[in-house]
Formats: C-alpha cells, sequence, structure tokens
C-alpha cells in the first residue's frame, strides 16, 4: 500500500510555493500568552465565517447547490445586510471560480440571483466570475491561483464544486487531502476565506448524523471551521439548512424556499427533515464511532466487532461499517502469516507497523 503521508509530501514539494513550508512556531507559555491582546477575527457573516476560514455547502443533486453558493457571493460583493439568516458585517471582494457550468448558464443563473435578491448589476464590481470549465485545475496550478487571487485582492473565494479540483478517488483520504492542503495554503497564504461545494453521499440521508453525510473519505466531514448542510424537508418545496461551525455556538436549522430566482427563509414552517422509521434505541452510531474503537490500538478482528456491538452498532451495522472503512483505506487489516494467527485490523499507520515487525521477524 502507497504511503499517503509520503505522497502527500512528494506532492506538496514538487509544489515549489513559497510558505508550503514554514518553519514551525515554538509553542507559548500560557502565563505570559494569555495577558497579550490578539486581534479578533474578522468575521465574513457574524458569529459563523471568518476571514481565512475553510466553508464546505453539502446537499444532495439538484438542491440548488450552485445558486446557494451564487447567493452567498452576490450578498457578500453587494454588501447586503443578510445572505439569509447570517448577518454580514461589510462588503467583501470576491471570486467564484465555476469548474461545471457552462457560461451562458452560469450567466443567467447569476441574472436570476441579481433579480431575485434585487441586486443591480453595476452593484457587483467586487464580484468575478471566473469559468473554467474543461480546465484541470489543482496542485500543480496552486501558484497561478494564489497570484489571480491576490491580483484581484479577493477577500472570499469560492469553489464549484469540490469533485472538479481532483483527479483520484474522493472515497481515498490520499487523493483527498492535498486538495484540503491547497485550501489550507490558500487561506493562510492569502488571508482569504475559502468556500467550496460539495455533494451528498449515495443513499438516503434521513438518518445519519449531519457531518457524516457529505461523500467520499472521512477527512472531508472534519476539515471545515463552516459547514452548510441543505436537505430535503418534511414538507413538499421546503429544504432545510443546517450550520456546523467549529468556533461558534450551535445555531439552529431554518427552513428555505425557492421563489423568483433566490432561496427565501420561511419564518412558518419548522425546519423538519422527513425520517425512516426505525427501531433504533439511543443515538445513531456514526463512522467516527467506529475509528475510535481502534484509535488508541488494533485489535483482533473478531474483537473488533464485538466492541462494536459494546459501542451501540447492531450486529448488521457493524459489519456494514468495518467494510465502508476498509473499502475507503480508513481501516486496514493483516492477516498474520504464523499457523493460526489472528487478522488484525486498526488505523492503516497500525497495520503498517505490524507488517513491518512481522517481516524484520522473518529476515535471517
Amino acid at each position: 500500500m502507497a504511503d499517503p503521508v509520503g505522497m502527500l509530501d512528494s506532492q506538496l514539494a514538487d509544489l515549489g510555493t513559497p510558505g508550503i513550508e514554514k518553519p514551525l512556531p515554538d509553542p507559548r507559555c500560557a502565563a505570559s500568552w494569555l495577558p497579550e491582546a490578539l486581534p479578533p477575527p474578522d468575521p465574513v457573516l457574524i458569529n459563523t465565517l471568518d476571514m481565512g476560514g475553510k466553508c464546505v455547502v453539502i446537499g444532495p443533486s439538484k438542491s440548488r447547490k450552485t445558486f446557494f453558493m451564487l447567493q452567498i457571493a452576490t450578498s457578500l460583493a453587494a454588501g447586503l445586510r443578510y445572505f439569509l439568516e447570517w448577518e454580514i458585517l461589510k462588503k467583501r471582494r470576491v471570486l467564484f471560480i465555476n469548474l461545471e457550468v457552462m457560461d451562458y448558464h452560469m450567466h443567467r443563473r447569476l441574472d436570476f440571483i441579481c433579480d431575485g435578491l434585487k441586486i443591480e448589476h453595476g452593484d457587483l464590481e467586487n464580484l468575478h466570475i471566473w469559468n473554467l470549465r474543461g480546465h484541470r485545475i489543482g496542485l500543480h496550478r496552486l501558484e497561478d491561483l494564489r497570484n489571480r487571487i491576490e491580483d484581484f485582492r479577493a477577500e472570499v473565494v469560492l469553489f464549484d464544486p469540490l469533485y472538479k479540483l481532483h483527479d483520484g478517488d474522493e472515497n481515498k483520504a490520499q487523493d483527498i487531502k492535498p486538495i484540503l492542503t491547497m485550501f489550507d495554503q490558500l487561506a493562510e497564504g492569502t488571508g482569504v476565506t475559502v468556500i467550496y461545494s460539495h455533494h451528498d453521499s449515495k443513499g438516503s440521508v434521513s438518518e445519519r448524523q449531519t457531518i457524516d453525510r457529505g461523500a467520499g473519505s472521512n477527512v472531508l466531514a472534519r476539515d471545515f471551521d463552516t459547514a452548510f448542510y441543505l436537505a430535503e424537508h418534511k414538507t413538499e418545496g421546503l429544504q432545510v439548512a443546517q450550520t456546523i461551525t467549529r468556533a461558534y455556538p450551535p445555531q439552529d436549522a431554518v427552513s428555505l424556499f425557492w421563489s423568483d430566482g433566490a432561496f427565501q427563509v420561511s419564518r412558518e414552517a419548522p425546519a423538519l427533515r422527513p425520517r425512516k422509521q426505525s427501531s433504533r434505541i439511543g443515538p445513531e452510531r456514526t463512522k467516527q464511532d467506529a475509528l475510535d474503537v481502534v484509535m488508541a490500538r488494533p485489535m483482533a478482528k473478531t474483537k473488533y466487532h464485538e466492541e462494536l456491538r459494546k459501542a451501540g452498532f447492531t450486529d448488521r451495522e457493524a459489519t456494514s461499517v468495518q467494510d465502508d472503512l476498509l473499502s475507503k483505506d480508513e481501516l486496514s487489516q493483516h492477516r498474520e502469516r504464523k499457523f493460526g494467527g489472528f487478522t488484525w485490523i486498526g488505523l492503516p499507520e497500525h497495520i503498517r507497523a505490524i507488517q513491518e515487525a512481522e517481516e524484520n521477524e522473518q529476515k535471517p
């Protein structure tokens, strides 16, 4: 198995972009650090998203994710007081990188949004649309992207959608991490806020934990400062928008409806998602719960299944989550070569250590 950390280091080394290999800062003594007056964050959306932060918009197919992204972009660029329920501090310079929609249809969608929000075309001098459908944008273009962003003096950059930024398998952490690292470098290197859209995983999400809804590797479900999740509403014609933030208090979900070219907030309808009937008693278990079982050390495969059951998984769920994590390389397994040996299961680095130890024992 290829070493994902080594692959990432190699890809980053090939970039040759200044600032990638920054020296590590020294640890700070809390006694001297706490009295310092640090500058407060510069909010893009008050109590939700700050400058230099990373934000993801996740939703199923045909949930108007691009329109949602465009509404964020136009609201910020025009200096509206609010984007839906979220208060805007001030007008921002915004760059929208369109990787999927044809130019004509992007032009039409933007015009719809302007009509829906009552924004005059002349009010969008701070918004640039970069239509890159058909162009390969990834790590090899990072320096070019940074130069364009700096030339434009962008404060907020939106990528729509994420899957157009990588050539690999979104279910594999080693294929996704370089793109997330690219977002880190853009945010850290230029100070911009990065917002990108992503799609739901296949199948029903009605019983899934909100944070686990995005398709692909588990790293996508943790690598953000703010996330907006769009979902089906219990009432036809409405949608639910849920927000998760890393640094701010929890927020109530809101009900949205589409009207005259833009999203609007429904004040009357509570934000209720449809749910399947379930015989489960107690909270739903997640992939992270299954990973936590072997976070400290690997264990025999039969023991792991037993521990999943103790953690609250049903028999079928334990088998399903184990197979899912193995298929996405978030877990690995290894069968000992000796007669009657165990099959070990654990994090990839744990299993590599077992394999290396076994190989060393086999050497004369």
